[in-house]
């Protein structure tokens, strides 16, 4: 199933065949190497050159390149041109442009997708067409551009994560953008930062009641949110205590009666989970936006999203083709030179043989920072 644009979360891609369970790739071998040469391999599957249309104002080019297909993902400013234009008109007289994006929670804890708790040549690749776009419109707009990274970290917990764990992961993207020097362009940003405000905890728990006692008062708006979240959540949730083989049989739609104890085992505990995980999702955005935390750290931003959101530019986290998320899965450099992110039990059960790239600082146990076919 190809994903389709959700306003709530980015779509949820499908498993290939969840039936076939034997493993045919083949690891070649593994190599070691450098941060910095594995960004020079990435980065060229993830800069386009855009060209600004001639005759328009500054501000107009720069709505010309969030409205260009091969950048924009879902909606377009198109149809808000007139106050994003003011915005962005706004931004080049002050002399900054000033970006704000959510994302880079966490590493998803479901093993048929990564096998990894820190970030990979996946994350590695979105931070420099981030940083690529920044560059992009500064050289268009005349002016510096700068994108606040919300990392995400935040909803960690909702999903059975430590504090620590996603810490460790935050921390490690720092480190990128650190050593590959992006700070000109990017900042990264923990969101979990706004529980510090005073006003959060009891904010968070009135958002969550309400949003739990619309769920079970059966309102059609939280309703909504809750099937639009459904299966992406379901997803995420942590699974790590289970088999490939098990989980498999609980993400499939194999009737009940059909698979094993575990699997029944693990879809009792994902429908348990859900209302709950969901309620706090939603709740801990609410309490972002209710306690203006955004506004508190950046003026006026212009915000942007790799889902389909109203007020806000649609950008891809890599390349249009792409539609799993860096953190929902591996990076794959096929043999025939496309930067891909497969589900790591998708790719296990390939026929392929792939060299595992580690790269020191990143390293995880046996997992591979990059994976590329041979």
């Amino acid at each position: 199933m190809t994903a389709t644009p959700n306003p709530y979360v980015y779509p949820s891609r499908d498993f290939y065949d969840l039936t076939k369970t034997e493993l045919l790739w083949q690891v070649e071998r593994t190599e070691e190497q450098p941060l910095s040469k594995v960004a020079e391999t990435l980065r060229p599957y993830v800069t386009a050159a855009f060209v600004p249309p001639q005759g328009v104002s500054r501000a107009e080019a720069v709505i010309a390149l969030f409205s260009d297909p091969s950048i924009c993902y879902g909606i377009t400013p198109k149809e808000q041109s007139t106050p994003w234009l003011q915005r962005i008109e706004s931004g080049i007289a002050a002399g900054k442009l000033s970006f704000t994006i959510f994302g880079f929670p966490f590493k998803i804890p479901v093993p048929l997708k990564t096998d990894r708790t820190l970030p990979d040549g996946g994350e590695l690749a979105s931070l420099l067409r981030l940083a690529a776009l920044m560059a992009n419109v500064s050289q268009i707009a005349g002016c510096h551009a700068h994108l606040t990274i919300f990392a995400e970290e935040g909803f960690g917990s909702f999903v059975g994560l430590s504090k620590e764990e996603t810490q460790r992961y935050f921390d490690s993207l720092q480190e990128m953008v650190r050593s590959l020097g992006l700070g000109e362009h990017l900042t990264i940003l923990p969101i979990s930062g706004m529980e510090k405000d005073p006003a959060f905890p009891a904010t968070f728990e009135k958002n969550v009641s309400s949003f739990l006692a619309g769920l079970q008062g059966g309102s059609a708006e939280h309703q909504k949110k809750f099937e639009g979240a459904r299966l992406s959540v379901y997803r995420i949730m942590s699974t790590r205590a289970y088999t490939n083989i098990a989980i498999g049989e609980a993400y499939s739609s194999a009737p009940s009666e059909n698979i094993s104890e575990k699997g029944r085992e693990i879809r009792a505990y994902l429908e348990d989970a859900l209302p709950l995980s969901i309620a706090q999702y939603f709740s801990y955005l609410k309490t972002r936006d209710d306690i203006g935390y955004i506004e508190q750290l950046v003026t006026q931003p212009l915000t942007l999203t790799v889902s389909p959101k109203e007020g806000r530019l649609g950008v891809f986290p890599l390349r249009r083709e792409i539609d799993v998320l860096p953190y929902h899965g591996v990076p794959f450099l096929s043999k025939g030179g496309n930067l891909e992110i497969r589900y790591l039990y998708d790719l296990q059960r390939l026929p392929l043989k792939v060299v595992k790239v580690v790269v020191p600082g990143f390293t995880e146990g046996t997992s591979a920072f990059l994976y590329q076919e041979v």
